[in-house]
């Protein structure tokens, strides 16, 4: 087994729980009856943003993808 597998997978973790969070705050604005404008989405995507989620570069080779 590779060993920067574990790495892929705490990375892989957080990008999740980044993305659940955003998303569970966009569930409940809906929720309160809050209308989804464009500034509003801006501010979620800020809010994602600033936790530095890796970027996917097309690369489906896990070695090639980890560099």
């Amino acid at each position: 087994m590779d060993g920067g597998a574990g790495r892929n997978d705490v990375a892989i973790a957080e990008a999740l729980t980044a993305m659940g969070q955003v998303l569970a705050q966009a569930q409940e604005n809906v929720g309160h009856g809050h209308h989804d404008h464009g500034e509003a989405k801006e501010r979620r995507l800020d809010r994602f943003m600033q936790k530095n989620p890796s970027t996917f570069k097309g690369q489906f080779d896990p070695d090639v993808a980890q560099t």
